[in-house]
């Protein structure tokens, strides 16, 4: 299957440049004729595997970026840029499309060569080396059965909601999800036994998920106690820290705005001591102390813990969350060191009914044993136990320069991080339930 970020006229183009094989564009689904970010999540959701995505866009390294991002359909897909920029050689352009592994093309008719001319392993194909042979018979039969007559073709799949329609439907569910009442006061623990696995990005966005959505009181605290970065990820910080809101415990009443730096979502963060050994005098009474005072005056209080679960800070953090947010890599030795954290989680005593499964940074190609993953957590029938979001390089990139926006999240990235907090949410539930009285 090829499928054609853009207008209809283009996968028109494409389709009639390269014959016999199936091309799916605009017309078959609206979405892929919208935003790149919406164009990308249409086409991850496609039925059949995409083997060329097809883009002219006006930023084509963010087009590329969203395409490696969204997975589904177009894991394995080769990326396809038609047309040339006026301000750069031919050579300039085809070391940049090298660059985000992409395929240049001038026009339809040398992406149409393109395309039927690539290689498979270096194996002559049909006797031709070079040339690929014309869709399969089932992708060609599909191509045909979307241009027949509605009637022709049947009506529920005629009529069956757009990929585009679905998604809104689902995130409007999920927003609603997010919203549910909670008793005040809840703590969410966000910790890894690893290091390196977008434990405070994750935090950070979570967190800014929660109070846009809900539109309540939510803190981040940096609970780090080696050179903690949350609130470096905000371009204008309050330089106050934790250290400095316990020394100031005496004078300061539920009035907390001198020492939480805003974000543009409602969320306000607590930022760490960026020594280590400040950090560590905070100590047990300390850290319980600022919780308490976040607590009286937010609904729901984020922890960015350090690697590991075994710090005085960690522990206590730890202690106090009504819900870990357990953060892993795709990667399988990274989910060998994730089964062993869950064994140890509940030889402590903690309930995993508490616990919410991330991997994180999910690239193209990745694969992890969430099977095993659901198995150690004890929750094997419930598939939603384990939230997958997807590695978003427009969004690290963003983060490091610090011009992040939450308006402008890509909608893969977006879905993935309300599926967490409708996860996380729901289970709140749970846990504040199963919990009054407890402490």
């Amino acid at each position: 299957m090829i499928a054609v970020l853009g207008p209809a006229e283009l996968a028109m183009a494409v389709a009639a440049a390269v014959r016999g094989e199936l091309v799916v564009g605009a017309a078959d689904d609206e979405g892929l004729g919208g935003p790149i970010e919406e164009a990308a999540s249409s086409a991850a959701e496609l039925p059949l595997p995409v083997r060329a995505c097809v883009v002219a866009a006006a930023d084509p390294a963010e087009a590329c970026a969203r395409v490696r991002a969204v997975g589904g359909a177009l894991r394995d897909a080769t990326v396809y840029l038609v047309g040339t920029p006026t301000d750069v050689t031919a050579e300039q352009w085809e070391q940049a499309a090298r660059v985000w592994d992409a395929v240049p093309a001038r026009d339809v008719d040398e992406l149409a060569e393109r395309l039927t001319g690539i290689e498979v392993r270096g194996t002559p194909v049909n006797g031709r080396r070079g040339r690929r042979r014309p869709g399969a018979p089932d992708e060609a039969a599909w191509r045909e059965w979307l241009s027949a007559s509605p009637k022709r073709r049947g009506l529920p799949f005629a009529r069956r909601p757009q990929p585009g329609r679905l998604r809104r439907r689902d995130e409007a569910g999920l927003d609603a999800a997010i919203r549910r009442p909670l008793d005040p006061s809840c703590r969410i623990a966000v910790a890894s036994p690893k290091g390196g696995v977008g434990k405070t990005l994750l935090s950070f966005l979570l967190g800014s998920v929660l109070a846009h959505l809900r539109g309540g009181k939510v803190a981040a605290a940096d609970a780090n106690p080696d050179f903690g970065t949350l609130a470096d990820l905000v371009d204008s910080r309050v330089p106050a820290t934790i250290s400095d809101l316990i020394r100031d415990r005496p004078r300061v009443g539920c009035d907390l705005a001198d020492f939480l730096t805003a974000t543009e979502t409602g969320m306000t963060i607590l930022a760490a001591p960026q020594d280590p050994v400040e950090m560590g005098r905070v100590g047990s009474a300390g850290f319980l102390a600022v919780d308490q005072m976040l607590a009286r005056s937010h609904d729901i209080v984020l922890y960015d813990c350090g690697t590991g679960f075994l710090d005085e800070i960690t522990q206590c953090a730890l202690a106090q969350a009504d819900q870990i947010v357990l953060v892993a890599a795709p990667q399988l030795v990274t989910a060998k060191i994730i089964i062993n954290a869950v064994a140890h989680l509940e030889a402590t005593g903690f309930d995993l009914e508490r616990t919410t499964v991330v991997l994180n940074m999910i690239r193209r190609g990745d694969h992890v044993d969430g099977e095993r993953l659901r198995a150690a957590l004890s929750v094997s029938q419930r598939s939603d136990s384990i939230v997958e979001i997807p590695y978003d390089a427009r969004l690290a990139r963003d983060i490091d320069l610090g011009s992040f926006r939450y308006s402008e999240l890509s909608t893969a990235t977006r879905l993935a991080l309300k599926r967490l907090a409708a996860e996380v949410v729901g289970r709140l539930g749970v846990a504040r339930t199963e919990l009054v009285g407890r402490r």
